[in-house]
């Protein structure tokens, strides 16, 4: 007496799925990704990072005081299909605003263009 032919059929079907799911996790697992630290937040590239997010922010906010970059505190970096960067700044502003202490992320696309992402204030209550 042979099984009833959709007992083969779902034993296949199960067999398909974990192999599938297996190849998956381990697809995943070679291109997972961590943020970085930064080894030196004065190298030119995370100074030219931080120079554009101020930039940009200032192109958006024409009617607030222009900021200018004082310092990168702490940066980290992730790249995958492009690179994030995540930066905490110190940057002036003229008026009553001083300095302020700032998070940005920067997305660069692989042609090399840059998007500030977000630029948020960390030091007001």
């Amino acid at each position: 007496m042979s099984p009833p032919p959709h007992l083969f059929s779902t034993a296949a079907l199960l067999a398909v799925l974990f192999l599938l799911s297996a190849e998956a996790t381990v697809a995943r697992s070679n291109f997972e990704a961590s943020w970085q630290p930064f080894r030196n937040l004065k190298a030119r590239k995370v100074t030219a990072v931080a120079q554009f997010a101020v930039k940009e922010y200032n192109k958006a906010y024409p009617d607030r005081p222009p900021l200018s970059l004082v310092s990168v505190d702490k940066g980290e970096f992730l790249k995958a299909v492009g690179a994030n960067y995540h930066l905490y700044i110190t940057a002036a502003a003229g008026g009553r605003l001083g300095r302020g202490k700032y998070q940005t992320f920067v997305f660069e696309y692989r042609t090399g263009k840059w998007e500030l992402t977000s630029f948020v204030r960390m030091d007001r209550g």
